[in-house]
């Protein structure tokens, strides 16, 4: 993904600074200032037993220790949408942090890096003569690199070797024989540039560079300067930082070529405002069904039976299943598709044409749980831990204290759940009733800025909701949380009025629920269920809807069951955090603890630490 098909920044950016060899963060301090002054919050980490930390040192510093260091600072400050910046041997740890933490890193820029491969170290790269030379080095000096000569990282200057001899550290050799296995490709699919500094070339480089060039996507630039520009030319890196980061304009300086790939084919997941993209719909725009329903093809369908009867025979259960032992090679590209619609699409997406009904119950289950390890992590749908829910008639009143919806055969009104993606597979459909209705909160929230923006500022005020008895142990029974919030241009609606109402009927210290949130419900209520603004579907047996809860809201008309127990209405849920959600606003933190793009978040948390598949008839 290239970075101009981004929005630029927020000022108020995450810019982590990552050293490399032999230097500290004191390397950057003629760096910092220019993008402080832009307004970014620039971070200058130095890694363990380097710069003033040099009392930390000792022989077997790994790089997996380096990438803690920046993974303790972006954690224990709470930062989100990171730009990391690794120079030189800071490019592997950057490599590692966003395989690591890559819900919290928006892209990365490496500075004339030394690139590896998964599960190969520094010194395995090296031709053999170079990789001797360096054990050699380290067996006379104690386990540690001598900090090389000026000239060998391009300073030249009297006045610039002086300050470099006199802050770098010698380097631990752990940190040259150590590796990493990353989880994904190097960049973790964010937008990464590629500075690499020619003149002169710095040993081992030039093997990374074709690597970049490589790489579909990646913005790769040359610039004639020596390996340490931040110490020999800080003007002009600090010009090109800003250029890339788009804060800045093209420098002037020493530039020898620009290489910039072919652009991906995603769609900008930053828009400026998405109340304006796809996800805001009517009705009227959902009648083709080819904008929400992927029929599955002939070989998915054989390959997800594959998948099924090997974890069968392998003796596999929804517990111990995962999804190497659910391969499902050619759906890839469908994942992608489908994760890509839900988050800048429409919102929602069908698939169908899964012959449930060749299946027993248990058979789905697992290949329901099979399939969603795929599409991403599950989060506990209540204090009992279910991990994947039965949506059927347990005779549960929505109204009540602890009632939810999902245990009942009664109406629900327009809501969304309290996870990112819901996910429903239909077993077996109902003798009447139980149509699914969904529309855009996006297209709703639209309609009241133009008619009642009085009501609009309403709901991204907070309201008091009642946890339903599905909070933490030793937590508050009730919290404060909008209705709708917005934050980098991203939207997100929660609305589930039982939940606010009870609050209010339960907890007398909260008073009486003020008249105007009442009205902007009622509003948000009226519109969902305006024909303009929904539409329906009849389920069919092995259908899996998905549905993004930020911009979508459902609800079910009421329905009746067959008499005979099997033929009753009965799906099954998952909640699932997925790999490129929305960063959200911190007003969420109640229900999302973590707010990054990308997190694990959401659902209720388990109150015996444990979790289960299926839902039963509990007091919850």
């Amino acid at each position: 993904m290239h970075r101009e098909n981004l929005e630029a920044l927020p000022r108020n950016a995450n810019i982590v600074l990552i050293h490399g060899s032999w230097l500290g963060g004191w390397c950057w301090q003629d760096i910092e200032p220019a993008l402080r002054a832009a307004g970014f919050r620039v971070h200058t980490p130095t890694m363990s037993g380097a710069g003033e930390k040099r009392h930390l040192a000792h022989p077997h510093i790994a790089l997996q220790n380096w990438v803690d260091d920046i993974k303790q600072l972006i954690e224990t400050q709470d930062l989100c949408d990171v730009v990391l910046v690794g120079h030189s041997f800071g490019g592997r740890v950057a490599t590692g942090v966003v395989d690591q933490l890559p819900h919290r890193v928006r892209e990365v820029i490496f500075l004339d890096s030394v690139l590896a491969p998964s599960g190969v170290s520094l010194l395995a790269q090296m031709p053999s003569e170079m990789a001797q030379s360096r054990t050699s080095d380290a067996d006379t000096h104690g386990g540690f690199l001598p900090v090389p000569a000026p000239e060998q990282l391009g300073i030249f200057s009297p006045e610039m070797s002086a300050r470099y001899l006199a802050h770098a550290t010698p380097q631990p050799f752990g940190l040259n024989t150590s590796q990493l296995v990353y989880e994904g490709d190097i960049g973790r699919g964010r937008p990464v540039t590629y500075l690499a500094f020619t003149e002169p070339f710095h040993i081992g480089s030039e093997p990374s560079l074709a690597f970049a060039r490589s790489q579909q996507g990646w913005v790769v630039k040359e610039l004639a300067v020596g390996h340490c520009p931040m110490l020999t030319h800080p003007e002009l890196l600090g010009s090109e930082l800003l250029n890339v980061l788009g804060a800045g304009s093209a420098s002037p300086g020493p530039v020898l070529n620009t290489a910039k790939l072919p652009p991906t084919t995603l769609r900008n997941p930053m828009q400026l405002d998405d109340t304006r993209g796809p996800a805001n719909w009517l009705a009227a725009d959902m009648q083709d069904q080819r904008e929400w329903v992927i029929h599955l093809t002939a070989p998915q369908i054989a390959e997800l039976d594959h998948a099924l009867r090997s974890a069968l025979a392998a003796g596999k259960t929804l517990e111990t299943l995962t999804a190497h032992d659910f391969p499902l090679p050619s759906f890839a590209e469908l994942v992608a598709n489908v994760q890509d619609r839900l988050e800048n699409g429409r919102g929602l997406a069908v698939l169908r044409g899964l012959p449930a009904l060749d299946y027993n119950k248990d058979e789905l289950r697992l290949m329901y749980w099979g399939l969603g390890l795929h599409f991403g992590t599950a989060v506990s749908q209540s204090s009992q831990g279910d991990l994947l829910g039965d949506v059927r008639d347990f005779g549960s009143d929505v109204n009540s204290a602890t009632g939810r919806g999902y245990k009942s055969k009664q109406e629900l009104g327009f809501h969304s759940d309290t996870s990112d993606v819901v996910v429903l597979m239909v077993l077996r459909t109902a003798k009447s009733g139980g149509v699914s209705k969904i529309c855009s909160a996006i297209a709703i929230r639209n309609e009241i800025a133009k008619t009642r923006p009085d009501l609009l500022k309403v709901l991204y005020q907070p309201f008091y909701w009642s946890w339903k008895n599905q909070q933490a142990p030793g937590e508050a029974a009730y919290y404060s949380q909008p209705v709708y919030s917005q934050h980098n241009g991203k939207f997100s609606s929660r609305h589930i009025p039982p939940h606010i109402l009870v609050a209010h009927e339960e907890f007398p210290e909260l008073g009486p629920i003020p008249p105007v949130q009442v009205e902007a419900m009622k509003l948000v209520n009226s519109l969902a269920n305006d024909p303009r603004f929904h539409f329906g579907m009849l389920f069919e047996p092995g259908d899996i809807q998905l549905l993004n809860n930020h911009v979508t809201m459902h609800s079910r008309t009421e329905f009746e069951d067959y008499p005979e127990e099997d033929r009753k209405r009965h799906l099954l849920r998952m909640w699932l955090s997925m790999s490129n959600t929305r960063t959200l606003s911190p007003l969420m933190a109640a229900i999302y603890r973590d707010q990054c793009g990308g997190a694990v978040r959401g659902g209720f948390p388990s109150r015996t630490g444990t979790h289960s598949f299926a839902t039963v008839a509990a007091k919850d």
